[in-house]
């Protein structure tokens, strides 16, 4: 097995959303990259939101 490591922009995007969905969200469901405070963002399916959120957070190259 192999593994690569890629700046995630909008090129890589792709991927990066495949393997998150594929093990339903990095934290069981949730798109966060860090745990939360106890209280804040536990609870319910956020994963649509979580998606919508991170994505925002990706660079879009200037040049496309």
């Amino acid at each position: 097995m192999s593994f690569s490591v890629k700046p995630l922009d909008e090129t890589s995007w792709a991927d990066f959303a495949a393997l998150v969905e594929r093990h339903n969200g990095v934290w069981g469901g949730c798109w966060c990259m860090a745990f939360h405070a106890k209280g804040n963002g536990a609870g319910g399916n956020r994963a649509v939101e979580d998606k919508r959120g991170m994505r925002r957070l990706v660079p879009i190259r200037a040049d496309r």
